[in-house]
């Protein structure tokens, strides 16, 4: 019996027709006999990698099918050969011109009839499937792979020496499938898959699209607005300065005129590139043209049509079309929003966040920022870009936030809030009006007041400003804030009382 050691000592000495010959030969009279097969195996392999060095894919795959056919061996008990096809076939598909979907369906033909066990060959295969855009066997093809097999690795993304960072193979496998699925409508599969894509986009919220494509999935499901909110809304506070956030929500509030416009003109104003908003644009415009607005939509319809012509690309037929309109050519662009876009779209952000009463504990210049406290034992720091004019301590703010697990919070809203009942058992645990006497030990820059079992501390700076001197008496309004160095939570004295802006009242 010829025995692998053979057949591969042949194949490297580049006696590929002869190993197989002999392999062959010894396949037809023992095709029963697993070593036998291996021995075929092998050979096969060697012809398939000389197929492919030479140019001879219809070889390639007739060998890789015979590969593939010999039944005894198994993804377990010969992953090196296998495998080592999985590369090969890959590599084709790798190599070949993406247009070249006939290629894509033969290489799918003779695989898919075949289980494979988890591998950086398998999942390179399926990587290699992945960029035939617009292949129409694409469905079945991910159907088949199964991302149930996809490994661990899969899931991180690629940073390239330029610093560009591509999405991972598993979320490009899952968008992929969510894109096929909308196009096919296929309400069972569609069903089937949203709990999937669910969880990766709550696993991997790093990652940017499977929330995005959640929502696509339940619109095209036919749930109905308040349905999809609660589904998407995790993902919108993760990505609420993503635009096709925005483009999302748009399309959930398609029965709301005034609201669906407000979505996508957020978008623009998105830290986005103009070259990603064609779509954005010419979606506003045709909104714009329904309502009569022809001015704003001629804004839209220029800004696309610039951007378009910068980078040399073709005008697309949707926006030529618009571009022809009498009504449009009339009018004179007018880029300042015709609906209070700002107020709708955080009327959405806010349906879905916990509202917090904040008092400011300490403006911090040098980061540019203020330390709030919005609850027993909760902090965290405000940065300028949510404060809308002076801050100062004491100040009492409202806060709309999505708390994550882990008890982290998101900012979504931040609002100027009106004066506080003292006795509000909602807020009297961390905020408190406390009047009493200055304990002020000699020498000292600090102090204390005292009420009932509550010390509260008063910092020097406080202690300067009002002059405080040991005996006495002040009114200060407190918060429970903590202490880094200490880890404890103590009050503090922040805004004395009887200042000009006096932020708690008796009710």
């Amino acid at each position: 019996m010829t025995n692998i050691k053979d057949i591969i000592i042949l194949c490297k000495n580049g006696q590929i027709d002869e190993a197989l010959k002999k392999a062959s030969d010894e396949y037809e009279i023992t095709s029963n006999d697993v070593w036998v097969q291996r021995a075929m195996g092998w050979a096969l392999y060697y012809q398939v990698r000389s197929d492919l060095e030479h140019g001879q894919s219809k070889q390639l795959l007739n060998h890789a099918e015979l590969l593939l056919s010999l039944s005894l061996l198994t993804p377990e008990q010969d992953a090196m050969i296998i495998d080592n096809l999985l590369w090969k076939l890959a590599e084709l598909l790798k190599l070949s011109p993406k247009d070249n979907m006939a290629l894509a369906d033969s290489v799918f033909n003779i695989t898919h009839t075949h289980c494979f066990r988890p591998s950086k060959a398998y999942s390179f295969l399926l990587k290699c499937f992945l960029a035939f855009k617009g292949w129409d066997k694409m469905q079945a093809c991910l159907e088949w792979w199964n991302l149930d097999n996809l490994m661990p690795e899969d899931y991180a993304s690629f940073k390239l020496d330029n610093g560009r960072t591509l999405m991972s193979l598993a979320e490009q496998a899952y968008i992929t499938y969510a894109k096929v699925l909308l196009l096919s409508r296929d309400r069972e599969q569609i069903r089937a898959f949203i709990p999937k894509i669910e969880a990766l986009a709550d696993q991997y919220p790093d990652m940017t699209y499977p929330g995005y494509f959640c929502g696509k999935l339940l619109l095209a499901d036919g749930v109905n607005r308040d349905e999809a909110l609660k589904r998407v809304m995790p993902f919108v506070y993760k990505k609420m300065s993503e635009f096709w956030v925005w483009q999302l929500l748009s399309e959930i509030y398609k029965d709301e005129p005034d609201t669906q416009l407000a979505c996508l003109i957020r978008a623009t104003v998105c830290n986005t590139q103009e070259t990603f908003l064609g779509k954005v644009r010419m979606r506003l415009a045709q909104l714009y043209m329904a309502r009569g607005e022809y001015g704003h939509a001629r804004y839209q319809i220029d800004k696309v049509a610039t951007c378009y012509q910068q980078q040399g690309w073709h005008i697309p037929h949707e926006l030529e079309d618009l571009m022809r309109w009498p009504e449009v050519k009339e009018a004179c662009p007018r880029g300042k929003p015709s609906v209070p876009f700002q107020r709708l779209t955080n009327a959405i952000l806010k349906s879905e966040a916990q509202e917090h009463i904040a008092i400011v504990t300490y403006v911090n210049i040098k980061v540019k920022g203020v330390h709030v406290v919005y609850g027993l034992h909760k902090h965290l720091m405000l940065k300028d870009k949510y404060l809308d004019g002076p801050i100062s301590e004491g100040m009492l703010l409202k806060l709309y936030l999505y708390e994550k697990r882990g008890g982290t919070a998101r900012i979504v809203s931040v609002e100027r809030a009106d004066a506080l009942d003292i006795h509000n058992p909602e807020t009297s645990s961390y905020i408190k009006e406390l009047k009493g006497t200055v304990n002020r030990k000699t020498d000292a820059n600090f102090a204390f007041i005292n009420q009932g079992s509550i010390s509260c501390y008063i910092s020097p700076v406080l202690v300067e400003k009002y002059k405080l001197k040991n005996g006495s008496q002040a009114g200060f309004i407190a918060a429970l804030v903590y202490n880094k160095k200490k880890d404890t939570w103590n009050w503090n004295a922040v805004a004395q009382l009887g200042t000009k802006e006096k932020m708690l009242t008796e009710r």
